[in-house]
């Protein structure tokens, strides 16, 4: 119900008439464990994010592939730690709801909505003035990410604070620099789109 409410908030919200942002975010990953130690991550203390209207694609420390959607063929593969295609990609859509938080990044002023799946609860902020046209992310396939930037018209996430409410970890994730680029369809390229 409050998904639909918010769904209904932002469709009735004026039209964004900026330009749709093409390019790469990088950001910068701590993890701590409930005794406030810090924990190493199989995805490296750094990642960025390639998105557009076409797709998205996330990589790890070394260029390690995590995931990738191809809008055009509404694909998406996820990776292991190890590099190998996942068998399927998760396909949990998680239940989004705007929260009264704001912050600004990189001198960006951010919006906030909490997103959660089983076993976890991440608060994102997101940047009203970095956004992708939100239609090219409306399928399942498109997975959380998608589900993410329809709940935020497309706005971009700069800061995600994620709690593992099982495993008693907290991993905060913040950009450290927003790069325009022009990124074309084969950037985004799956193996089944190839």
């Amino acid at each position: 119900m409050k998904m639909t409410l918010l769904i209904a908030a932002l469709a009735a919200a004026p039209t964004y008439r900026g330009a749709w942002f093409s390019g790469c975010i990088t950001y910068r990953l701590e993890a701590h464990n409930a005794a406030g130690e810090t924990l190493e991550t199989s995805f490296g203390a750094e990642n960025q994010l390639y998105i557009s209207g076409q797709g998205y694609k996330m990589l790890a420390a070394h260029r390690r592939l995590l995931e990738v959607y191809d809008s055009q063929t509404d694909q998406r593969q996820a990776f292991g730690a190890d590099g190998q295609l996942v068998a399927r990609a998760d396909t949990v859509r998680p239940t989004i709801r705007p929260v009264a938080a704001t912050q600004q990044v990189l001198g960006y002023p951010c919006q906030a909505v909490q997103v959660r799946v089983p076993g976890v609860v991440s608060t994102v902020f997101f940047a009203p003035a970095l956004r992708v046209n939100p239609a090219s992310f409306r399928t399942p396939a498109s997975g959380p990410t998608g589900a993410l930037l329809q709940a935020t018209g497309g706005a971009l996430p700069l800061r995600v604070v994620t709690m593992g409410t099982a495993a008693g970890f907290t991993l905060v994730s913040e950009a450290t620099s927003v790069q325009p680029l022009v990124l074309k369809a084969a950037d985004f390229a799956t193996a089944a789109g190839r």
